[in-house]
């Protein structure tokens, strides 16, 4: 008996020991699972991983577990790992949101004593391990959020364009964002921080301004009040100053004023732009102020008392309706009500009273800022612009009556060629009235609607057409000769809104000219006439020299009729080309040039492979009295070069060269010959060629030169007469 109670002793205590030893490992796995999650310099997922791996210890076997965390999506597991049907779990979730889940299995089915592979310890280990869980989401969400919003807050300060710095109740810097460092001339926070900003920055030339209490960031953070000074000096590192604009705000933490927040801006552009903006009110020469909904003048600029000749002191003294005329009066009441009714911006003329009795006429551009119950004005002296207005208003006038009086035509269409203004002078030309003309497409009195689409591409080519010519019919059907001048008409932005023109008829002047042209072709046909028969007879004195030089035996004699025959076809070539051209006047010299220079090498050069010739010419239009004596000068020259530079067997070239260079025509006529004789002057001498080639140089006003270094050069030049 003994024996038995002793062995169920024995047992019952080895059970409490077993039960002990689970408790223990509970216990540990709880601690180690508190002592990762409590860990706050290791990532998440090193946290979670040491997690899973303390569980498996606290469970009756260990060889067979396997755990798995999933939170936010994520999944944690111990390796190797396995889902099977023996599982136990715990949500890891609160009333708000489900975050996860903690799930054991044994990888073989365990049972115990009630058929159930788990422990009820165990159960309320992972229901205690999900609740740390899910305090360690909530920890990790909130640093999340935090800091989030530290780096919300960081980026503010540091991307803010405003320096902003913190201060402790003994006005120590606590912290400074980079614009602050920036405008204050310092390189980093650590030159700030900790230091006493007031001794720092509120200095007056390199002295400490006294800390008597009456600094406006001092007094915030002492009274606990909001303080914004428009304007103040702050003091840069360098020594150099600057003005700002500057906030505090005191930091209040369960009652009591812990410090202040700064914040301060550079308004030396703002104060810049202020000072010209008070230069341009006080310098502009128009007359600028600012009014109040009470009828008094607030402010106004120096040209108020040049203008009218009050001053300031007298103008604001008053309500201003008392120095607007009392005619206008009633229309300056209802502009201002205008204004006031929500009208903003309102535009009006009136008369102001001047100091010596006289009025003037201002024109107003007016701004309302009822928030603040002022109006802007811009005012301007127009009374010189009303009287031309007046003036021009009678001009109109007097136009009207020359308009309606004139005997030619005036006229202005629309773009759509609509007649919107016609002169009363165009029932003389076509018997129409203006009011049947006035809305009718202008096609209307065009013989060929076609005319007008050639008239519009001239004026839109050359913006305007002048003494430009179109028939027209009129009421009869009977056709008119019209002159036209006419261009765009443009509105005040300069875009074409129209046509406005005169028109003219020139039927009378079209039949004379018709008889003229008749008459100019007549004379025309008569000059040709002229030409042709002076240049038969030329050909017949140069025939009948041809004739007679058949008889005549003597050498020297026979040359002279050559010669006298070569002048007469020089002369006959150049009326030949007269009556072959359309100008009577003029020729083409360049092509004169090579038809005669071709003629006189067939006469007198019989060996055309000794004795070359090169010419290079332009084409240029001589008149008839220049290119007679000209023509005769290159036949002289030309000619002498064939028979006198290069006797017997030698060979060379004869150059010509015609053109113009400086306004200046130049003939130059060459050979590389045997030379000009030196014993002779070519400007005296016996020489009938010569002495006509110097005479007709004269004749033509040129000038001519002999160079004789190389062959033979003669140079001619001239500038071609007016006739």
């Amino acid at each position: 008996m003994k024996q038995n109670i002793s062995r169920v002793d024995d047992q019952t205590e080895l059970d409490l020991v077993k039960s002990l030893e689970e408790r223990v490992k509970e216990l540990n796995c709880l601690y180690r699972v508190s002592k990762s999650l409590s860990s706050y310099d290791k990532p998440l997922d090193e946290i979670l991983n040491d997690v899973v791996n303390s569980i498996i210890p606290a469970f009756q076997y260990p060889e067979l577990t396997c755990v798995r965390i999933i939170i936010n999506g994520k999944e944690f597991k111990t390796n190797p790992f396995q889902e099977t049907q023996w599982k136990i779990s715990s949500e890891l979730s609160t009333p708000e949101e489900k975050v996860g889940v903690l799930e054991i299995f044994y990888l073989e089915n365990v049972h115990n004593e009630l058929g159930d592979p788990f422990l009820k310890e165990e159960k309320d280990l992972i229901n205690n391990i999900s609740i740390e869980l899910m305090r360690f989401s909530r920890r990790k969400k909130a640093e999340t959020l935090l800091k989030e919003s530290e780096d919300k807050l960081n980026l503010i300060l540091t991307s803010a364009a405003e320096a902003i710095y913190g201060l402790d109740v003994d006005g120590n810097c606590t912290f400074c964002n980079p614009a602050c460092i920036r405008l204050l001339g310092y390189e980093n926070p650590e030159e700030l921080l900790g230091k006493n900003m007031h001794n720092l920055i509120h200095t007056t030339h390199g002295k400490t301004s006294p800390n008597n209490g009456n600094c406006p960031v001092e007094q915030s953070y002492q009274t606990g009040k909001h303080i914004h000074m428009d304007n103040m000096v702050l003091r840069r590192k360098d020594g150099s100053s600057f003005n700002a604009a500057c906030w505090s705000h005191p930091q209040i933490k369960e009652g009591e004023i812990v410090g202040a927040v700064v914040t301060f801006v550079d308004i030396t552009k703002r104060l810049d732009i202020e000072k010209d903006r008070d230069r341009l009110f006080n310098f502009s020469i128009d007359m600028l102020c600012i009014a109040g909904f009470d009828g008094y003048f607030k402010k106004l600029n120096p040209a108020w008392e040049k203008t009218l000749g009050w001053t300031t002191t007298e103008l604001t003294s008053k309500p201003y309706l008392e120095f607007v005329h009392p005619e206008d009066r009633k229309s300056t009441i209802k502009a201002v009500e205008g204004v006031e009714k929500g009208h903003n911006i309102l535009k009006f003329d009136n008369r102001y009273l001047c100091k010596d009795g006289s009025y003037k006429w201002i024109s107003w551009n007016t701004y309302l800022m009822p928030e603040e119950g002022l109006v802007f004005g811009v005012a301007r002296d127009v009374t010189e612009l009303k009287k031309n207005e007046e003036a021009l208003k009678e001009n109109e006038k007097k136009y009207r009556k020359i308009f309606e009086n004139v005997q030619d035509v005036f006229y202005q269409t629309n773009l759509e060629g609509i007649i919107t203004e016609i002169s009363p002078s165009i029932e003389r030309y076509s018997n129409y009235k203006p009011n049947e003309l006035i809305g009718k497409p202008v096609q209307l009195v065009y013989s060929d609607p076609e005319d007008r689409n050639e008239l519009l591409k001239a004026i839109e080519e050359d913006g305007e057409v002048s003494d430009y010519e179109v028939t027209l019919v009129n009421k009869n059907n009977e056709l008119l000769n019209i002159s036209v001048n006419a261009h765009y008409l443009f509105n005040s932005q300069n875009q074409p809104i129209g046509i406005e023109g005169s028109l003219r008829d020139i039927s009378d002047r079209k039949k004379v000219e018709l008889a003229l042209r008749k008459s100019l072709e007549e004379k025309e046909l008569l000059v040709k006439e002229i030409h042709h028969r002076v240049k038969n007879n030329l050909m017949v004195i140069s025939s009948l020299l041809n004739l007679q030089s058949r008889y005549i035996k003597d050498k020297k004699a026979l040359s002279m009729f050559r010669e006298s025959q070569n002048r007469a076809k020089s002369m006959a070539l150049i009326h030949e080309r007269l009556y072959r051209s359309t100008d009577l006047k003029s020729i083409d010299f360049g092509d004169y040039i090579r038809t005669l220079a071709m003629d006189l090498y067939r006469t007198y050069v019989t060996e055309p492979e000794r004795v070359k010739i090169d010419m290079n010419v332009e084409n240029i239009m001589i008149d008839i009295n220049t290119a007679i004596p000209l023509g005769l000068i290159i036949n002289e020259l030309l000619s002498n070069s064939m028979k006198h530079a290069f006797p017997g067997k030698k060979e060379g070239e004869i150059n010509l060269e015609f053109g113009i260079k400086d306004d200046e025509h130049f003939l130059i006529i060459r050979d590389d010959g045997i030379g000009f004789p030196s014993d002779v002057d070519y400007k005296n001498t016996s020489s009938l060629g010569l002495q006509l080639v110097n005479t007709l140089t004269r004749q033509i006003n040129g000038e001519i030169e002999l160079d004789a270094t190389n062959g033979t050069k003669f140079i001619i030049k001239f500038k071609e007469m007016e006739y």
